[in-house]
């Protein structure tokens, strides 16, 4: 879930420990994710509410746009 969450533009965290799978790898990368590795990276978790929202499309369309802005920049970027 980790990965549709940054995709989606929520503020995610990973703890795992094995080796990262190329996906996870590219999120942390670009910034979409941060990888928690000890107890000082507790520090990058920022806590905010956050409105419903802020996009004048349907949570489908938000989705669909997500999803090929992220295949996008995979691909051209």
């Amino acid at each position: 879930m980790n990965r549709e969450a940054a995709v989606l533009g929520t503020p995610t965290y990973t703890v795992f420990k094995g080796k990262l799978g190329s996906v996870d790898q590219f999120l942390i990368n670009s910034g979409q994710m941060s990888q928690i590795t000890e107890v000082s990276d507790l520090e990058k978790i920022k806590v905010e509410k956050k409105s419903s929202l802020q996009h004048n499309f349907t949570r489908k369309e938000y989705l669909v746009k997500q999803v090929t802005d992220l295949i996008t920049n995979l691909v051209v970027g």
